[in-house]
């Protein structure tokens, strides 16, 4: 998915940008874009 929204046609070009990153960010990350994913959507009325 990474790689597709970044517009690499290699994964192994994606797996050079992420290596620059901590473990403790890439987590982070994930988790921030999850819980925007699976937000609960307030019931309206």
């Amino acid at each position: 998915v990474i790689s597709e929204l970044l517009g690499h046609k290699s994964i192994k070009t994606t797996q050079i940008y992420l290596k620059s990153f901590s473990l403790e960010r890439l987590s982070k990350v994930n988790r921030n874009c999850f819980e925007s994913v699976c937000k609960p959507i307030p019931k309206v009325g």
